[in-house]
């Protein structure tokens, strides 16, 4: 990791780990996504893979039993096409909700990369890590703003995301 990456919109706390040893977050889906091969859950599916097969600490698995839970809403009037609900208790994150909100995708008519951008963007989330600037230089998935055209060729972790995470989770 070349330089610190400023974090936006910090979170407040982060899942408990042991300095470089890989963690496990664990996660169930939620009603909506219960059925495999649906639109989001591929989307999903997708950008856990994507995080899960990059060089980072925190990896996710799947748990029926988790609290961790990956869903999808329908709120017309959100302006956010996902949103992640990060749970603390003092500085320790103990639980988190990841979305993505289907009314857009009905309005937008999301694209396959698309739809797996915003998700992948809200399990970015789900590991308790914030936003990296929009003036970053290099393109980042997690940039804080970014335009749905955006995540047309950003739908997987980039290097600023990968040095982002391993920033937080050392």
């Amino acid at each position: 990791m070349a330089s610190v990456i400023p974090e936006v919109n910090n979170p407040g706390c982060r899942w408990p780990h042991t300095q470089s040893q890989l963690f496990f977050v664990t996660y169930k889906w939620g009603d909506r996504l219960q059925v495999p091969g649906t639109l989001w859950r591929n989307a999903f599916e997708s950008g856990l893979s994507s995080w899960n097969g990059s060089p980072i600490l925190p990896y996710f698995y799947y748990d029926q039993n988790s609290s961790n839970t990956i869903n999808t809403y329908d709120d017309s009037m959100a302006m956010n096409r996902g949103i992640t609900y990060i749970y603390c208790s003092g500085t320790a994150a103990i639980m988190v909700v990841i979305q993505g909100n289907v009314y857009w995708d009905s309005i937008d008519n999301y694209t396959v990369n698309q739809r797996r951008g915003i998700s992948t963007h809200e399990i970015g989330h789900g590991m308790s890590i914030g936003h990296i600037n929009d003036s970053y230089p290099t393109a980042a998935l997690m940039y804080k703003s970014v335009p749905l055209s955006f995540f047309s060729y950003i739908f997987s972790p980039q290097p600023p995301d990968i040095d982002f995470v391993d920033q937080i989770y050392p």
